[in-house]
């Protein structure tokens, strides 16, 4: 322990040291809130049941979480007023831009909250992931404080043990949940902890969300616990290999061993792409001890390789089977499109449009027309008037022309039709009944909406099936990001956004068309459609700085002492984060570890940046002869 936290004996008087209660917020952030799983029933809006068809819904792994993030924030803010000295600023250029970047960011978010047209969701944010302005402002909070309150070398442990404690706990979670025995879903104790006792009529209709061979933990998907492990993998890694105490190696070792566990557990291509950058970072690094010591460094590379290998073969290659995906998805992402790929050739359906009582169905050689006009009582021809032969049963009709074939309609006594496909199921509701005319309904809530195909990127044309449907979303997102370029829709709003009744590709894509695009699985993106290219590039300078920055400190450097090991971790942590957030969005259930460790990153640049900074030379004193 270093002189400044040590107790100091005096005339038989303790002066005990209380530091560590400034950091019981941190703790909590980090130690705590990642594992929050409790059931609360969410009043959604207007807007948002005419989307989802729900009222009331469901929410275990957001609502709670978000309330704590909020409250630690408040206490946060309350410390820092208390504690605050403005001599402990820590002034310095690095910092500086990080810390306005994260400004504009902020400033940007407000500003888009304050127009967005979802105000409910933009201000409190959208079930299921609860990350509106209040929260974003909450991170912003717990980002400054952690920047603020890190003074001494050794309080890093009070963010590592914390840390630890969750892939702890992840890990024997995750473990259950691997082999398909959810210890919180799937079994009575686990159910009353996670299920207040004013809703425990529930608990018998609660089953696991995943089936074995994936971990989601406390988190919701697993693709959050591979941005998690993203994180936990290299930052405990380097603390196991560069920190010199043996009972630090051996612990950091073992909790760097269940981070790769619940990696690999996890199946999520993210969290392996953010441990790839992390990598990279590392190799740049430390590329001087790599060549000095290859003949340490290529026996670990060869036994962990072949560590890997041994576990993927014992579970029947289901650990690397996502692997071999990525690398094509990720290599296609960057070839040309192809142009004369038409998603529509690949459909029975190429269009439908409602004209007076008829309803005209496109196909690639044929137009199928069906005339309303007597709804119980429909009239199905082609494009030149002959009767299509169909199969009745009551008030379904099964087409059995060959030219639009597995084509399927029922009609309710609502006078709904239901228009479908025996592969696609339910395509379309149109309304048959209404003097007006036909109108389409939205398949979920039965509200009136309208059919049409979005606008999209070019770049992804073929592409659409990328990256589990990623080239899709992505191709759909740019134009909503031209539409509100600069402050943009208003935080977690990408969901009311979204061009969700463009169905026909989703039918391409996803095999249904009844499936609701909620996030944009781009970190980056989300924050564009969302906040604005404004907040997109405040938080890419913040960023941007910080990675810039350690780099210049720690890159090629003869040796590394305790301080420059802990920064590394951190700039190995958010790499991890960046990396996996290219495939990944930001949610509350890992966010809150990534800004804490940001801003205790930052804290040791400073610390590092000043032991670098050569002492202060008093000038020589000039004696003067006055004679």
């Amino acid at each position: 322990m270093s002189e400044e936290n040590k107790v100091n004996e005096r005339s038989g008087n303790y002066d005990m040291d209380f530091r560590w209660l400034l950091f019981l917020p941190i703790i909590i952030t980090v130690g705590l809130i990642p594992l929050i799983t409790r059931l609360e029933f969410v009043e959604v809006g207007e807007e948002v049941f005419e989307l989802f068809g729900q009222q009331t819904v469901s929410d275990f792994f957001s609502q709670y979480k978000s309330i704590y993030i909020i409250g630690v924030a408040v206490v946060m803010g309350i410390m820092t007023i208390l504690t605050f000295d403005k001599k402990e600023i820590k002034n310095e250029k690095w910092v500086k831009i990080s810390v306005y970047g994260i400004g504009a960011y902020w400033i940007a978010t407000a500003i888009s909250t304050m127009l967005s047209e979802h105000s409910d969701v933009a201000w409190w944010g959208m079930f299921d992931r609860a990350e509106g302005f209040v929260v974003i402002t909450a991170y912003m909070a717990m980002f400054l404080y952690t920047l603020h309150v890190i003074k001494r070398q050794d309080e890093y442990r009070l963010v590592a043990f914390p840390l630890a404690f969750v892939v702890i706990i992840i890990g024997i979670l995750g473990y259950y949940q691997y082999t398909g025995d959810d210890l919180l879903l799937n079994t009575d104790w686990g159910k009353m902890l996670i299920v207040p006792s004013q809703y425990a009529e529930v608990r018998d209709q609660i089953t696991p969300l995943y089936s074995e061979g994936n971990i989601y933990g406390t988190m919701y998907h697993y693709n959050y616990v591979g941005t998690f492990a993203a994180m936990a993998v290299p930052f405990f890694a380097i603390l196991a290999v560069g920190l010199k105490d043996i009972k630090a190696k051996i612990g950091y070792g073992a909790i760097t061993i269940i981070s790769i566990g619940i990696l690999i557990g996890s199946t999520a291509r993210s969290g392996i792409i953010g441990v790839v950058a992390a990598a990279i970072i590392l190799l740049l690094i430390f590329w001087k001890q790599i060549i000095d010591k290859w003949k340490i460094v290529v026996p670990v590379i060869v036994v962990g390789l072949g560590a890997i290998l041994g576990a993927n073969a014992m579970t029947d290659g289901a650990l690397l089977s996502r692997l071999p995906s990525l690398m094509e998805d990720m290599f296609a992402l960057f070839l040309p499109s192809n142009s004369d790929f038409d998603y529509k050739d690949e459909l029975p359906f190429r269009g439908i449009d409602l004209v007076d009582k008829n309803v005209y169905i496109e196909t690639i050689d044929d137009m199928l027309i069906i005339d309303t006009t007597v709804p119980s009582e429909l009239v199905i021809t082609d494009k030149d008037g002959n009767e299509v032969a169909y199969r009745r049963s009551g008030d379904e009709y099964t087409i059995e022309d060959s030219r639009f074939n597995n084509m399927v309609f029922e009609v309710s006594q609502n006078y709904f039709m239901t228009v479908g496909h025996v592969q696609y199921g339910l395509i379309f509701v149109v309304t048959i009944g209404d003097p007006s005319g036909l109108s389409f309904l939205n398949t979920a809530s039965s509200q009136p909406t309208y059919v049409y195909e979005a606008p999209y990127v070019s770049w992804f044309n073929g592409k659409e099936k990328l990256g589990s449907a990623r080239g899709y979303i992505w191709s759909r997102t740019f134009p909503m990001i031209g539409e509100n370029l600069l402050f943009g829709t208003g935080p977690d709003t990408y969901v009311l956004e979204f061009p969700q009744e463009d169905r026909l590709a989703k039918m391409y894509t996803y095999g249904t068309a009844n499936i609701i695009v909620d996030k944009p699985h781009n970190l980056l993106l989300q924050i564009a459609s969302n906040q604005g290219i404004i907040a997109l590039i405040g938080f890419c300078v913040a960023n941007g700085a910080y990675v810039i920055n350690s780099l210049r400190l720690y890159m090629g450097k003869d040796s590394y002492d305790k301080e420059t090991i802990i920064g590394i971790a951190c700039l190995l942590a958010v790499t991890g984060f960046l990396g996996a957030g290219l495939f990944n969005d930001s949610v509350v259930s890992v966010s809150p570890i990534y800004w804490v460790v940001f801003g205790m990153g930052i804290a040791f640049n400073y610390r590092v940046e000043k032991s670098n900074r050569p002492a202060t030379q008093l000038p020589k004193v000039v004696k003067i002869n006055k004679e």
